[in-house]
């Protein structure tokens, strides 16, 4: 098998609508929204990792970081590419070669504030060109990690990882926003339901 050893570097670009509020271009670090008074900005930030694998072996591309800020509507970005590069060293440079680049664009929903429904409440972020593999959702005034997945042929974008804290944030099989009150339909729509019921015995 040919394998690589090497890590992987990220950076955000072209972010949508340019009429927004935002800040980060160029670097690993995405902002945007105006916030409202005693809140922060939403924010993205790409951590990448070493990597040792196999040609055609999933592996962890990184974590994002995503903070959940309350903003005010009609500020923020509707989305964001993320350009991966990967630098490595080949088995067996004669057959593969693990410098490879990767763009993927990131959809931002700001989900409208919903008094007591904190599933209803959660932003997101979603592959607008993978929407099968889902969205990745975050309470409000929250932030944690989850990993990004890939694979060497070409670099192929694998999907969702593992969440950093999954009681304040979870994967879902949808990229729409729920209707308030929805816990139900979310976690028919394949939700990590338990994580998401306990965030909300927590907050009451």
């Amino acid at each position: 098998m040919v394998t690589g050893v090497g890590s992987v570097s990220g950076i955000f670009n072209n972010p949508q609508p340019g009429s927004a509020t935002y800040d980060g271009v160029g670097t690993s670090s995405f902002q945007w929204g105006e916030a409202v008074p005693g809140s922060t900005q939403s924010s993205l930030q790409f951590t990448g990792q070493s990597f040792n694998v196999g040609v055609g072996d999933s592996f962890v591309l990184g974590t994002i970081l995503f903070h959940n800020g309350t903003i005010y509507g009609g500020t923020g970005a509707d989305s964001v590419t993320l350009s991966f590069t990967t630098t490595g060293v080949s088995s067996r440079p004669d057959l593969f070669d693990f410098n490879q680049s990767l763009d993927l664009t990131i959809n931002l929903i700001n989900s409208p504030n919903v008094a007591g429904d904190p599933i209803a409440s959660a932003d997101f972020i979603y592959f607008p060109d993978y929407p099968a593999f889902g969205s990745f959702r975050v309470f409000e005034d929250q932030e944690t990690t989850v990993e990004l997945l890939a694979s060497f042929g070409s670099l192929d974008f694998k999907g969702f990882g593992k969440v950093g804290d999954p009681t304040i944030g979870f994967l879902s099989s949808s990229v729409v926003v729920p209707e308030p009150g929805g816990i139900g339909v979310v976690v028919g729509l394949g939700l990590l339901g338990l994580a998401a019921q306990r965030q909300l015995r927590t907050r009451r």
